[in-house]
């Protein structure tokens, strides 16, 4: 189960040979959304279909913000300097920037930018964590006030008493 961003690469690289969805019945009952998606499509030919969406919410303390954030810009808020915990994936990394200054975070154009988001949150970032159980464990010990997590996780660390939306 490859992830979007290797699917674009190995396409480009004619790596990927295309689907015939005569044989894929289910195609059909996919939500509209996840059908004939363009960055799984080349020369008019499908090269993928979604199997899951993984939705990495942004998590916040709900005993520091009396409001939940509504942008990812609080990442790169000096205020919390040493309490942001983001997942260390750099597709991950890429597309949240992306968002951050209005490019968009599939297929992002605005590399310069981009890059330059990136090297100023780095210095803010308490951890960029690899494994699910630790960022939400950065979340639980009060060591991140916000940063992302699963939404799976973020209602794990709840039903464990931790104070995060």
């Amino acid at each position: 189960m490859p992830s979007t961003s290797y699917v674009i690469r190995a396409m480009a690289a004619d790596l990927l040979t295309p689907l015939d969805l005569t044989v894929i019945p289910n195609y059909r009952n996919l939500m509209p959304e996840y059908q004939n998606l363009e960055y799984y499509v080349k020369d008019g030919k499908t090269y993928a279909v979604p199997f899951d969406r993984v939705f990495y919410a942004l998590a916040y303390r709900t005993d520091v913000f009396s409001e939940p954030p509504n942008s990812w810009a609080v990442t790169s808020n000096r205020a919390y300097a040493g309490q942001i915990a983001l997942h260390d994936n750099a597709y991950s990394r890429i597309a949240y920037a992306a968002l951050m200054i209005g490019d968009d975070p599939i297929q992002p154009t605005r590399w310069d930018e981009i890059r330059q988001k990136l090297l100023e949150q780095k210095p803010l970032v308490r951890k960029y964590w690899k494994d699910y159980q630790n960022g939400m464990e950065l979340f639980n010990n009060k060591e991140a006030v916000v940063g992302q997590l699963t939404d799976g996780r973020v209602r794990m660390a709840q039903d464990l008493g931790a104070l995060v939306g």
